[in-house]
Formats: C-alpha cells, sequence, structure tokens
C-alpha cells in the first residue's frame, strides 16, 4: 500500500497552504544501484508507482523525471541528482516526489544539504514510503529526515555485514571463495546438486600436477617468466576464466608463481573496497596482512612448501621493479627512500633526516648521507650529514647484536601473555571497559540526535550524531576482536616462538630489500635521535643515534596491540626495551681511544716510545693521547664528547663524514 503523505500545521512557509493542483512543476526523480531493468527496485517501477501517487492525490502529471541507473546512493556527485539540483537552484520546478529518501541519498549530511537548499528555493519535497513532506512544521520533517537517513545508512551497514557473515560461515566450512585457479576445477558441495548458486568446493585437476611442478621447479631454478609463459602455453595450461588471451605472459606467471594455494594455503580478500566518505566513490585497496582470510587447505597443495617458498625467493630476486603505481618507491620522495628515511630524526629541530647525495668521490665509491630537511631550508644550524652507508651499517648491526640478547625479554613477554589470557586477565577488563564506552557514545548518540530538532546548528550536531556512529562501528569491531582473544584461540606465546621471532626479524634485516627492512624496523625500533657531541679540545662536532628497541615488536600483531592498550607501564619494564647510543662518525681517534690507558702507563714511570709500543701506535699519537688525557683532567672532563643542544658558537668542521 502507497504510504499517505497528509499536511501539517502551517509553519509560515507559503507551500504548506498550497492545493495540489496548484503545483505545475513537478519533478520525479528515481535511482537504482544495480543495473537491472528487472529489479522491482529499478528506476521505471518507481516512477510508475510515484506517477500513481500523484494521480491518487490530485496532483497534475510531472513535467520531468531524473534517473540514475546503476549508481549508489554513497555518492554525492551523480548526472541524474545534479541535473535536479539544477533545477531547483534556477527556479524549473515546485515539488519533487521520490519514492523514500534513500533514493536521493544514502548519505545523511548530502541529504541534508539537498533539503536545505530546496527549502531555501520554496521547493517542496516528498518522500512516499517515508511519509515525509518538507511542507510540515520543520521541527517535523527534520527529525523524520535525520532518522529516515540513519536507518537506510544503517540498512547498507547491515546488509553488508549479513554479506561479510555468510562469506566468512561458508570459508570456515571450506567452500569454494572468489574466481576458479587454473589447475583446480570447481564442482557442488552435496553430491548431486544441481543449484548453481553454490555452495562449491575446489579440487585439483590432477593431470595438470607434473606440469604445475614443472613450472615452479623452472622458477626455482630461475628460467626467466618468459620462458615458463612459453612451456605453459604449449602445455596447454589454462588461464583464468576471464583471461582475454589463451596465451600465458609474465603476469600470468607472477600470479600463478605467488599463489599460496598450490602448496595447499588458500587466501582469500586481500584487497577489498573502500569508500571515500567525502565523495562516496569506492575504491579498491589492500586489506592488511593480519585481515586477510586465510586457512590450510592440504588437498589442493601441488608442490612443497619448500618448493614454493624456493620459486618465489628466486623470483623476486630477479624481478626488476616496475615502474608507475605498481613500484615499491611509488609516491616516496627520492630523498625519503633511504634505508633509515622516516627513522632518523634531528635532535636539534626534531625535524625528519632525509637522504642526500653528497657528490664527493673517495676512489670508486661517491659519499651520500643523511641531513636534516630544515637545515637545507636554513630552518635549522645543523649542517652535520651522517655517512649513509655507514649510518646503515651501525644501526643494523647494534639492532642485531640487541635481538641476540633477546632471551630474557622473550620469557618475559611469554609470561605476560599467559597472565593476560589466564582467567581472562588484562583482555577481560579490556573487553568491559569497551563496553562501557559503547554505552557512553550510544547516549552521546542519543542525545545529539535530539538536538538536531530544537538547535540552529543543525550540520554541527548531524555530523557529531555521524562521529558517534562511527565510533559505535569501531567499538563493535574492538570488542568482537578482544572476545576472540578472550575464546581459545587466544594463545600464550611460548619463548621458543619469541626466539624464533626474533631470529626471522634478524634474517629480514640482513637479506631483506629495503621496504622489508624499514617495515621490520617500524615494528621494533622508536624514532632514532641524531644527538649531536663536540669535543672539547678542539670543537669538531660529531653524531651519534639514540633509539630504544622494543622486544614487544616480535609478538604477533594482534598480541601488540592487546598489550598496548594494557595498564602495565612497559617502559618501567626494563628487560622489555633497551636503550642503544651508537657513534655515526668514523673511526675514533687513537688519541681518544687512548688517552686515559697513555696516562696509566706514563705514570707506571714507562718512557714515550714504551708505551706507543704497548698501545701499537705510533710516538706522535701516544704523545697526544697523553696531552688529551691531562687536558680532560685539567678540566674535570670524563668524557672528551659533550652534547650539544645549542649553537656551540664555534664549530672547527663537522665530523660527520
Amino acid at each position: 500500500m502507497v504510504g499517505k503523505v497528509t499536511f501539517g500545521k502551517s509553519n509560515g512557509s507559503e507551500n504548506t497552504q498550497r492545493r495540489p493542483d496548484s503545483y505545475s512543476r513537478i519533478y520525479v526523480y528515481a535511482r537504482h544501484s544495480r543495473d537491472d531493468t528487472q529489479n522491482p527496485r529499478s528506476s521505471d517501477d518507481q516512477i510508475a508507482k510515484v506517477r500513481v501517487w500523484l494521480a491518487e492525490h490530485g496532483y497534475p502529471e510531472p513535467v520531468g523525471e531524473f534517473k540514475d541507473e546503476g549508481i549508489s546512493g554513497e555518492m554525492v556527485s551523480r548526472s541524474g541528482i545534479d541535473q535536479l539540483k539544477d533545477a531547483i537552484r534556477t527556479g524549473q520546478c515546485d515539488m519533487v516526489v521520490v519514492e523514500d529518501v534513500s533514493r536521493l541519498y544514502r548519505n545523511t549530511a548530502a541529504l541534508l544539504s539537498l533539503v536545505n537548499l530546496a527549502a531555501a528555493s520554496k521547493v517542496r519535497i516528498v518522500a512516499i514510503n517515508d511519509a515525509l513532506d518538507t511542507s510540515a512544521a520543520r521541527n517535523d520533517y527534520l527529525l523524520k529526515l535525520v532518522f529516515s537517513g540513519y536507518h537506510h545508512e544503517r540498512h547498507n551497514s547491515d546488509l553488508s555485514e549479513r554479506i561479510n557473515r555468510g562469506k566468512r560461515s561458508g570459508w570456515e566450512a571450506g567452500y569454494a571463495m572468489g574466481r576458479v585457479i587454473p589447475g583446480y576445477t570447481r564442482r557442488p558441495a552435496n553430491e548431486g546438486s544441481q543449484r548453481r548458486a553454490g555452495p562449491f568446493v575446489d579440487e585439483k585437476e590432477e593431470k595438470w600436477g607434473p606440469t604445475i611442478v614443472e613450472a615452479f621447479e623452472r622458477a626455482r631454478r630461475g628460467s626467466s617468466k618468459k620462458s615458463i609463459a612459453a612451456f605453459l602455453t604449449e602445455a596447454g595450461f589454462p588461464r583464468f576464466a576471464n583471461a582475454r588471451s589463451k596465451v600465458h605472459n609474465e603476469n600470468s606467471i607472477t600470479s600463478l608463481i605467488t599463489n599460496t594455494i598450490y602448496m595447499g594455503i588458500e587466501r582469500y580478500r586481500r584487497v577489498h573496497p573502500e569508500a571515500d566518505l567525502r565523495t562516496g566513490k569506492r575504491r579498491t585497496v589492500a586489506t592488511p596482512a593480519d585481515e586477510i582470510w586465510t586457512r590450510e587447505m592440504p588437498h589442493l597443495a601441488f608442490v612443497s612448501a619448500t618448493l614454493w617458498e624456493a620459486a618465489n625467493k628466486t623470483m623476486a630476486s630477479r624481478a626488476p621493479q616496475p615502474k608507475g603505481t605498481d613500484n615499491i618507491m611509488h609516491g616516496i620522495p627520492y630523498t625519503a627512500r633511504c634505508l633509515l628515511s622516516g627513522h632518523l630524526r634531528c635532535s636539534i629541530c626534531g625535524s625528519k633526516m632525509v637522504g642526500q647525495g653528497l657528490g664527493r668521490r673517495y676512489g670508486d665509491t661517491v659519499q651520500r648521507g643523511y641531513r636534516c630537511s630544515s637545515a637545507i631550508d636554513g630552518k635549522c644550524w645543523n649542517k652535520g650529514i651522517c655517512n649513509r652507508e655507514r649510518t646503515d651499517r651501525r644501526i643494523i648491526a647494534a639492532v642485531l647484536d640487541t635481538l641476540v640478547s633477546a632471551e630474557g625479554a622473550g620469557g618475559l613477554l611469554a609470561e605476560l601473555t599467559a597472565q593476560m589470557t589466564r582467567d581472562g586477565g588484562e583482555l577481560g577488563a579490556r573487553a568491559a571497559a569497551l563496553r562501557a564506552e559503547r554505552a557512553r557514545v550510544e547516549s552521546d548518540r542519543d542525545k545529539y540526535a535530539e538536538a538536531v530538532v530544537v538547535s540552529d546548528n543543525l550540520a554541527t550536531f548531524v555530523e557529531k550524531v555521524r562521529r558517534c556512529e562511527k565510533r559505535l562501528s569501531q567499538l563493535e569491531w574492538e570488542i568482537k576482536y578482544v572476545d576472540q582473544q578472550l575464546s581459545s584461540s587466544a594463545k600464550p606465546v611460548k619463548p621458543a616462538e619469541m626466539v624464533e621471532a626474533a631470529r626471522s626479524v634478524a634474517k629480514t634485516l640482513t637479506e631483506g630489500r629495503t621496504d622489508e627492512v624499514r617495515q621490520a624496523l617500524g615494528g621494533l625500533i622508536t624514532p632514532i635521535r641524531v644527538v649531536l657531541f663536540q669535543r672539547q679540545d678542539n670543537r669538531v662536532v660529531v653524531p651519534r643515534a639514540r633509539f630504544r628497541v622494543n622486544y614487544v615488536g616480535l609478538l604477533p600483531t594482534q598480541w601488540q596491540a592487546l598489550i598496548e592498550h594494557s595498564p602495565i607501564d612497559l617502559k618501567d619494564a626494563g628487560l622489555l626495551s633497551q636503550e642503544l647510543d651508537v657513534a655515526l662518525y668514523k673511526k675514533e681517534p687513537l688519541p681518544v681511544r687512548y688517552a686515559w690507558r697513555a696516562k696509566e702507563l706514563r705514570d707506571q714511570g714507562m718512557k714515550g716510545e714504551g708505551w706507543a709500543k704497548a698501545l701499537g701506535i705510533t710516538l706522535s699519537s701516544a704523545y697526544h693521547a697523553l696531552e688529551l688525557a691531562e687536558f680532560m683532567l685539567a678540566n674535570g672532563l670524563t668524557d672528551i664528547y659533550k652534547e650539544v643542544t645549542e649553537h656551540p658558537g664555534k664549530i672547527a668542521r663537522w665530523g660527520s663524514v
């Protein structure tokens, strides 16, 4: 039954008092998301329904129609809706009728903007199914509009949740997901079923087993992708059903060799659509590694895990970096592509230190270094440049040495995870805190929704309602996440697993690509402060690096997030992190290194030549070391270097390079 729209009491607008036959410029708007003319929610059916309603209520025929077909209501800009707005602005219409407000927008803010535009232009809007009429009192239709818009937005969210829940259930049951991978066949899960909608399961086509194994063996041996593609094409190995050509190419070989299904591990949802809240458009983005659906399917394995890993390692080592947006460095400025870019910070101004080529040639090498980005613009007086190769080598070496001695931290972290899973522990407290916050946010949302009706500042409270809804969505996910950890899936980490994690990170630091090393360091160390020190005898300024290695970064991602919210102060637990101080300048000058030792030998009555021979340095260096020791004694110094926090006034030279 078509919903009935009644007139309310006058609110002073001219539209309220008008008779139905006085409207001469009526427009109808319709929209549907799927490009399917047989869909009962299609635009033609909507227009027919509106025409019936207009005739039943005594309105004249509409003078025009605007349609958007196969377009989401979350998109702010659409051809049909934009034409409707232009008609409202230019005074071409005096009434707009739609089936319901979700046909206009599934975006509450955009919907309110359109209604305000219509009100300012003296144009009436009627949504039949929602019994909404802007000729009624403003407070009445605004409240109904906000909750109708919220209802339709929520419907989209609930529908998406139900679809994902159904997919997840099928995934856990072992049903096939996504497209059929070459080398496999898909059949109904229930024997004898003729249902085309599924569920389905995948099976190996055993006849392709030797071909697939040979392709992986060739990749392991270092054969080119072009030659492997020619081999598969000649063997008649199938491609994906939607492939434009039956001939294999380098891209298809990459997809085949990197697909984990061939070693019995299936992955799904490696990419997902993400909405732009400003425009409503959706774009495909990569799914975080810990959110990709993964399951073991040993009955689908064609090759061993060892062969798969060897083939991928060989192929990755041979593959040149692609150009354009597929390059791992795309969008990263040249100065930020170095190994430690993004990690180094100037201790004077706090700015990032970026990579910069010095153009200084020493033998067959060209010196490159890290420099304060603000110093380049003249905003910082730190003109020192840290040699890039030396800095990278010493920082990595220091982190590796720390990982070797991480056994104590591994045991402590293992005990911490056991404590958090024992009888609920901190996880239980976290779940209770999240539920309490959810109750508070729900209360705030209801208050803001009520304020929409009585406040003149409409946009502010609508935005607050949206923020509350967004936070509630986040809280629902966090509560579900913590509840999962409280279940049997939340198992404490064993000390042996911590040792293995440390070895894995160490292997990445020594053998990984630049992007892999940067990612590994990002989860393990704090920002590296490059601190300046000045020698008190000759005013030379040199850099040192200070940072902490946080062993929590060795834990699985889910445990890192849970420990982050734990009330335990990890900074006070000395075993869970270690502070490092690394010299970034050249080798310590011999006089500095042997100053105190030279004085000890002199005090023992040894002559200059004697202590020079004992220290293994020249006589000149031995006397210089003694002079340096006497200088420190005279000035009450224990270290010839003094940390610099302000401009020292006079700098003999920068000793960084």
